[in-house]
């Protein structure tokens, strides 16, 4: 914080503080002072004349507004991009307003939504105070692979295999389009060599029946269903 006015010719001046906080420049008409606590500084100015004047500026020092963050992470499209809201890396925050940097000094702005993993910082403001914080941003990719579906006629069974599948991705399936079950990562199945996950579907005969497969990537975020 920076105490005083602009400098007067003639005039000398001597700053003091109540509290003993470091007054840089203390003989200059504007130091410069960080106080921990509200702090008085008191100024004396003295004219050519010899007259001796004083004056009080009182410092109070109010609390930044808290932030809680935290690191965010998407599951990038097919061709490899993925978009991300920075205000989702807040957790809570007592500031009024927020604002999302490139840099810890907050001098480039950080376009929001965005696009690029890296580490980004997020500014929490009431007006007065601010805080800032780091966020870091990675992408991961969506696992992948290509489902065959085999009928055989004299048992009136069907298989599903998977192949070209993303390294240690897992899977569970549901009857229908849509993926009904409530598996994880940590409890869905692993795909065996093979890539044969089920070979014993009972399909009536004459019908069609559609089968989801969610394959779940071992981030234990992203996945895939393939009907």
């Amino acid at each position: 914080t920076t105490l005083g006015i602009d400098a007067v010719a003639g005039i000398n001046y001597e700053w003091s503080s109540s509290s003993g906080t470091v007054i840089s420049a203390a003989n200059s008409a504007r130091p410069t002072v960080c106080p921990t606590q509200n702090t008085t500084f008191t100024l004396k100015y003295y004219s050519a004349s010899g007259c001796v004047f004083t004056d009080d500026v009182l410092v109070q020092v109010l609390p930044s507004p808290s932030l809680t963050v935290q690191d965010l992470s998407a599951c990038q499209n097919d061709n490899g991009t993925a978009t991300i809201n920075l205000a989702n890396g807040v957790v809570s925050t007592t500031g009024s307003s927020l604002s999302y940097w490139l840099n810890a000094a907050a001098s480039i702005a950080a376009p929001n939504p965005l696009n690029a993993q890296g580490t980004y910082y997020i500014n929490a403001s009431d007006g007065t105070c601010s805080t800032i914080k780091p966020v870091t941003v990675t992408f991961t990719d969506t696992p992948s692979a290509i489902s065959e579906a085999f009928f055989n006629c004299d048992t009136q069974t069907g298989t599903i295999r998977l192949t070209n599948v993303t390294s240690n991705a897992r899977y569970d399936y549901s009857l229908g389009n849509t993926y009904t079950g409530n598996k994880t990562y940590a409890s869905a199945s692993v795909i065996p060599g093979s890539g044969i996950i089920v070979s014993n579907l009972i399909i009536p005969f004459n019908t069609t029946q559609s089968y989801t497969v969610r394959l779940f990537g071992s981030d234990g975020t992203c996945f895939r269903d393939i009907t």
